[in-house]
């Protein structure tokens, strides 16, 4: 197996070297963290010098380094979609499918019609699924060639832009939804804010982390995701910015297609988000709790490169 260094990886995507960014904790501020992982996965023979940390404060899971933005812009603009797998028609077939899995799974909290958003859209195969009952839908991605072919072949209502520069009026949307895309975007909180803006009062969201699962099933952390959400995170970024988490699961809400995905929903609430995360952290995150988690890595076969026996004392 062929571990690249960086210079390498920037070679091999075709993208030009970037400098890194501060890697304090997105969630919480604290920039202490351990370890858990340094190489992630491209393809079965190829890995690079990625890191997994994980925050000793709240225990949020994120990839370091971390990059200036106009990396993250370049490489979903042009090179996401290219490396992975599976054509276009495929993609949104599956898309689709998940939509009406999610419809039904969230039917009993949803309003009958409404306003939608999905954030990350790719070509609009999720909306299809609510447009068909009657539901105003609107998506954003920065991909191209995904949202001209769900223009072209699904009539979807589709911008392409990063979802930073998201441009919704305030208090439009009934429902909103990031199915796996806020682990890709640069600044969770910006895109997580631009969303509340744009959320009526009492409006829904719904976050889906697949970081993990992807992880959990090709046993080596994946190169594309700069954070892994679980259900804990989940629901500190609901609070940080003016959800209040219903509930978190790990069922199958969105069909076959994602299994071990973490899903949450929360409702916008008027009482205004702390000015940063310290506030949501009630206490460090104890030794235990990290031991544990190191505990559960090992536990699913998670492969280790130089980092061979993380332990909580390590940073």
């Amino acid at each position: 197996m062929r571990i690249l260094s960086l210079d390498e990886y920037f070679e091999y995507i075709a993208l030009d070297p970037p400098s890194q960014q501060n890697p304090q904790c997105e969630l919480c501020g604290t920039s202490d963290h351990l370890v858990l992982r340094d190489t992630a996965r491209i393809n079965d023979d190829l890995r690079v010098k990625f890191s997994m940390a994980c925050c000793r404060n709240c225990a949020h899971l994120y990839q370091l380094p971390r990059f200036e933005e106009h990396f993250y812009r370049s490489y979903y603009n042009s090179a996401y979609r290219r490396i992975l797998s599976g054509s276009q028609a495929s993609v949104v077939e599956d898309q689709i499918s998940r939509g009406e899995h999610i419809y039904r799974s969230l039917e009993p909290y949803l309003p009958e019609k409404g306003t939608m958003l999905d954030v990350g859209a790719s070509a609009g195969g999720i909306m299809m699924a609510f447009r068909k009952r009657g539901w105003d839908t609107y998506g954003t991605d920065p991909d191209v060639g995904y949202v001209a072919y769900g223009i072209r072949n699904l009539q979807a209502d589709l911008t392409v832009a990063c979802a930073e520069d998201m441009k919704l009026e305030p208090n439009t949307f009934d429902f909103i939804l990031i199915t796996g895309s806020l682990e890709h975007v640069f600044d969770s909180n910006k895109v997580l804010a631009i969303c509340r803006r744009a959320s009526k009062q009492g409006a829904l969201l719904f976050l889906e982390g697949r970081g993990l699962a992807l992880t959990r099933k090709n046993r080596a952390c994946g190169h594309s995701h700069r954070r892994f959400l679980t259900q804990a995170s989940i629901r500190l970024f609901m609070n940080k910015h003016g959800w209040s988490p219903m509930w978190t699961t790990d069922k199958e809400l969105s069909g076959p297609t994602r299994p071990l995905s973490v899903f949450g929903l929360g409702q916008s609430v008027e009482t205004p988000p702390p000015p940063d995360g310290r506030s949501l952290v009630l206490e460090t995150c104890s030794e235990a709790k990290l031991a544990d988690i190191v505990r559960q890595f090992d536990t699913w076969g998670i492969e280790i490169s130089v980092v061979t026996a993380a332990h909580p004392s390590n940073s």
